[in-house]
């Protein structure tokens, strides 16, 4: 999933989250914990495209989150932004059961009738927890919550103009390098690779 934070004057703050590179097993959206840091990829296909997403940042199982602390919702900047190593959502319980009651627990015929039953959600619902993780392997504290305003809707823009830009952990360790030693970095296991 991936949010996106106006403020005014400068760009907006971004961040994505998932469960892990590899997907999940099922459709149910609310499942699973979503990170901004996770595990391994497994499997040669997707190592590959790691070694690839590696050329760019060895970090790149974690999204860095320091822009979103640097600017305030008025544009403001702070000169010494206090940023999480990560953010993990964890869906409200009652939710775990929601998604696939909305479906009457069937699998989906595509991805169409999906959207249809994630708009199917009731408005005003509380969606996540979300928590924050100082260090990695550190405690995780609880933050706030993630709540719908309304309902959920498609957009044709969201669909061909709205995209949500990865921060590089890099950014992030250069303010906090403390956490250089303690994050995970990709090793590229193969010697050659076609690009």
């Amino acid at each position: 999933m991936g949010l996106k934070f106006l403020r005014d004057g400068v760009d907006s703050g971004n961040l994505v989250a998932m469960f892990g590179v590899n997907g999940q097993p099922e459709w149910n959206f609310f499942q699973h914990d979503w990170n901004t840091f996770i595990g391994a990829a497994s499997g040669k296909k997707l190592e590959i495209l790691g070694c690839k997403f590696a050329s760019a940042t060895k970090w790149i199982q974690n999204v860095g989150l320091s822009d979103m602390a640097t600017f305030s919702e008025d544009g403001s900047k702070t000169s010494s932004p206090k940023h999480p190593y990560g953010l993990r959502f964890s869906p409200k319980p009652a939710l775990k059961g929601v998604f696939p009651k909305l479906h009457g627990g069937k699998s989906f015929a595509g991805y169409n009738e999906y959207l249809e039953t994630l708009k199917a959600i009731p408005e005003n619902l509380s969606l996540f927890d979300v928590y924050a993780a100082d260090v990695p392997g550190g405690k995780q504290t609880l933050i706030g919550t993630l709540e719908l305003e309304g309902k959920v809707i498609t957009s044709k823009f969201g669909d061909e103009s709205l995209f949500f830009r990865h921060q590089k952990m890099d950014d992030d360790i250069k303010l906090r390098p403390e956490l250089n030693d303690k994050t995970p970095a990709f090793k590229c296991p193969y010697k050659y690779l076609p690009f």
